[in-house]
C-alpha cells in the first residue's frame, strides 16, 4: 500500500489524522496532493520527526519509515507518549548482527510496556488468515487445523533476484497469518529447513502449540514477473484460499476470499487491522513483533547457511 493510502484507511478507521512526516518537502508536496484527492483535506506536513511529535502531541502514530529507522522513530513516538503501530519488518537494516536487531526490538517491546502504551505490528495478513480459517471452519466444523501452506509475491519492479532480500520483504506477512493460526505457538527445535534460487525462499517447520496438535508450515516467498499479479494464497488443511482486492458497487476498497470452499467478500483487512489497534485489541502486539522478527530472521539465518535457529 502507498503512504497516502495508508493515511486514507487511517482517516476510515475513524482516527483523525492530524499531521505527517515525508522525506523531503518534496515529497510531502505529492503526498498533500494525494491526500486532498482521498480525503478532501491535507494534514500539517513535517520533515522532521521529532518535530511532529512535539508539536502535534498526537495519540496515535504509524510508522511507515525505512526499516532502520523504525527504532527510533517508534521510540520518539512512545516517548512523547503515543500509541505506535509499526510497519514491517519490525526492526531490520541490511548488514546489522541478528542479535542487535532482536536487542533492540526488545528493547522497544520493554519501552512501550515502561510508557504504558501500546505497540503493535502492521501486517494486514494476521486478519486475513483469521478469515480464512473461519472460512475453514464453517464448511469443515470441527476439523483441527494441522497444515499450513503460504505463498506470497509481488512483482520485481526492476529488483535482482535476491531471495533473502524478498524474504525480509514478505516473509513477516507470511509469519503474521502463522501467528494469527497458530496462537501462541513456538518453532519446534531442530524442525527448520530453507531452500533458495534465485529470488525464490523456501521454508518449512513446525510449529508446536498448547492445546493442539502441531502445526505443520511452509512457506515461500518469490517475485513475479513485470506486469503480472501478487500471489497471496494460504492452504489450510490442503484448502487453497487466493486472498484478492476489490472495490465493491459502493467504491469502498475491500477484500475477496476464494477457495473451492466457496467465495466471499470482507471488508479490507488493513482498515480492520488499524480499527483493532486504535480500540486497544492490535491483532500482533509487542511480544508477537517480537516473535515475528525472531522467526524471520531465523529463517533467513538458516538460508544465508549461518546455521541455528
Amino acid at each position: 500500500l502507498s503512504f497516502v493510502a495508508i493515511i486514507g484507511l487511517i482517516a476510515l478507521a475513524g482516527i483523525e489524522v492530524k499531521a505527517f512526516a515525508g522525506t523531503s518537502a518534496e515529497s510531502n508536496a505529492a503526498t498533500a496532493a494525494g491526500l486532498e484527492k482521498l480525503l478532501g483535506f491535507v494534514p500539517r506536513a513535517y520533515t522532521d520527526v521529532p518535530a511532529m511529535l512535539a508539536a502535534e502531541l498526537p495519540a496515535f502514530v504509524d510508522v511507515c519509515s525505512p526499516p532502520a529507522l523504525h527504532a527510533a522513530h517508534v521510540t520518539a513516538a512512545l516517548e512523547a507518549g503515543a500509541h505506535v503501530l509499526c510497519e514491517k519488518p519490525f526492526v531490520y537494516e541490511e548488514g546489522r548482527a541478528h542479535a542487535d536487531l532482536l536487542a533492540a526490538a526488545r528493547g522497544l517491546v520493554g519501552l512501550a510496556a515502561a510508557c504504558g502504551r501500546r505497540l503493535g505490528l502492521c501486517s494486514q495478513y494476521a486478519v486475513a488468515a483469521e478469515s480464512c480459517l473461519c472460512g475453514l471452519r464453517k464448511f469443515r466444523p470441527g476439523e483441527a487445523l494441522v497444515d499450513c501452506a503460504a505463498e506470497l509475491a509481488s512483482p520485481a519492479r526492476g529488483r535482482g533476484p535476491d531471495a533473502l532480500a524478498t524474504w525480509i520483504d514478505l516473509g513477516p506477512h507470511l509469519l503474521a497469518a502463522l501467528q494469527a493460526l497458530a496462537s501462541g505457538g513456538k518453532m519446534a527445535a531442530g524442525t527448520l529447513r530453507t531452500d533458495r534460487a534465485g529470488d525464490r525462499l523456501q521454508c518449512t517447520f513446525t510449529l508446536e502449540r498448547p492445546d493442539a496438535p502441531p502445526l505443520a508450515c511452509r512457506l515461500c516467498t518469490f517475485r513475479t514477473g513485470e506486469g503480472a499479479a501478487h500471489v497471496r494464497r494460504l492452504v489450510l488443511n490442503g484448502v487453497p484460499f487466493d486472498l484478492e482486492g476489490e472495490r465493491g458497487a459502493d467504491g469502498v476498497y475491500g477484500a475477496r476470499i476464494v477457495s473451492p470452499l466457496g467465495e466471499w467478500r470482507e471488508e479490507d483487512s488493513m482498515r480492520v487491522l488499524i480499527r483493532r489497534m486504535a480500540a486497544g485489541h492490535p491483532p500482533l502486539d509487542g511480544d508477537a513483533a517480537l516473535r515475528n522478527l525472531e522467526w524471520l530472521l531465523a529463517v533467513a539465518a538458516s538460508a544465508a547457511g549461518e546455521g541455528g535457529e
